[in-house]
């Protein structure tokens, strides 16, 4: 099959000004009206400014799931809406835009819901700097252009930073 892949912008709101993520995570749902069923997460192999991307991914429905910040030391957990905004159904041969999200975080302890902690067991592992619980954000979406409105009206910045690479052409 051809590569496909994944773009996604995110500025995180803990304080003013918005942080871009250093990394962001990802699942490709095996059942993809349940937002449970991601096997194996998945994270980004390149970043650029607020964006991040997933390049060579299997075809299929792959949904955004958390994203780290302040160079690994923090996380933020997306909650089940921002999750459904992200998610994609994959085909190969294509770069597909996730859409922009602008995410307010809280600080939180021990205070996850379901999904947040279904994702949290997968991707945290012990040592990890952004597992401590005074690292840990709870996430709003204030304001976004889901993955469904961003088809087909990539960014100028996503243009750009593609522009010298073979996956400019591959753009949906």
């Amino acid at each position: 099959d051809a590569p496909a892949g994944l773009v996604i912008a995110v500025d995180l709101h803990e304080t003013v000004p918005a942080v871009a993520p250093d990394k962001m995570y990802f699942v490709r749902l095996e059942d993809s009206g349940n937002n449970r069923s991601g096997a194996q997460i998945l994270a980004t192999n390149w970043n650029q400014g607020n964006r991040g991307y997933l390049f060579n991914v299997q075809p299929g429905t792959y949904i955004a799931v958390a994203a780290d910040f302040e160079g690994g030391k923090k996380r933020a957990f997306f909650t089940e809406e921002i999750m459904n905004a992200t998610k994609v159904t994959v085909a190969p041969g294509k770069l597909y835009n996730m859409g922009y999200y602008d995410i307010s975080l809280i600080q939180f302890q021990n205070r996850y819901n379901s999904i947040e902690s279904h994702y949290r067991e997968k991707i945290e592992k012990p040592g990890d700097p952004a597992a401590e619980q005074d690292h840990t954000f709870m996430s709003y979406l204030s304001s976004s252009k889901s993955a469904s409105e961003a088809q087909g009206n990539p960014s100028a910045e996503i243009q750009q930073d593609l522009k010298e690479t073979d996956w400019a052409d591959l753009l949906d």
